[in-house]
């Protein structure tokens, strides 16, 4: 679907017209635009969307989780790691992209980070110097500096 068409869906889930849409709202444009996705994968989906359920999604956050959700369904499940979306979505600030001043606020005990997710993002970090990356682009980093990182060991 283009993005043209992420907008679409967007701006009928925005009935308020307040520029963002609610959880129900998410999960109703998730139902919609992947009907065949299983109940797990659509909680999996929907929570990682929501942030757990209580985060509402603005227009760019929204285009671009549907451009993951549709290269996850169409191609191979670890293409765009749920866990880098995840992380994306809790250092992201208003520009829509993250770079490293967002990256080293985050706290790996209070995010859980295991060893090898604060390698990754060390590198991530080294990379960006002071460009920043939409989620799209830092999910393909993320797999792509775990990748490397495997190969070392």
């Amino acid at each position: 679907m283009s993005d043209d068409k992420y907008i679409e869906v967007f701006q009928k889930l925005d009935e308020d017209r307040d520029g963002s849409i609610s959880p129900d709202e998410m999960a109703s444009a998730l139902r919609t635009s992947f009907p065949d996705m299983g109940d797990s994968e659509f909680e999996n989906m929907h929570k990682l969307a929501t942030m757990g359920g209580s985060r509402s999604l603005g227009q760019n956050d929204f285009v671009s989780f549907m451009k993951i959700m549709e290269i996850n369904a169409t191609t191979d499940k670890d293409l765009l790691p749920t866990r880098a979306v995840q992380l994306f979505y809790l250092v992201h600030d208003e520009s829509e992209a993250v770079g490293c001043e967002e990256l080293a606020k985050l706290n790996p005990a209070e995010h859980n980070l295991t060893p090898e997710e604060v390698n990754i993002l060390a590198v991530i970090s080294k990379r960006l110097q002071d460009r920043g990356l939409e989620m799209i682009g830092f999910a393909k980093l993320w797999r792509d500096v775990q990748a490397e990182l495997q190969k070392k060991e």
